[in-house]
């Protein structure tokens, strides 16, 4: 395992920790105020939890594309070969039902 790989896999254990532990703040918060309140959080715990799941998962993904699929293209190419594959596959995830 490369230094590179396993920084992103720590960076989406700490994208996946910080959904779920700020998704269970918020919503303790929103059950302590109410949910109308003004001033609360412009997003659902649900939501948050959901965009930081992404997010992970993008993170998991990136690496796999930009050292094995794209290591003959240019650079910038590669990053942005990789980052967009990276999400469409994240999409997958959630939409197609991807195994």
């Amino acid at each position: 395992m490369t230094n590179f790989c396993l920084v992103a896999l720590i960076l989406s254990v700490a994208l996946l920790a910080l959904a779920v532990v700020g998704s269970a703040y918020l919503h303790k918060k929103q059950r302590k105020r109410g949910n109308e309140e003004e001033g609360s959080f412009p997003i659902s715990p649900f939501r948050l939890f959901l965009i930081g799941f992404f997010l992970a998962g993008v993170a998991l993904f990136f690496p796999v594309y930009y050292l094995d699929y794209f290591a003959e293209e240019a650079v910038a190419a590669r990053e942005f070969k990789s980052v967009l594959l990276s999400l469409h596959n994240t999409m997958r995830i959630f939409i197609l039902d991807g195994d």
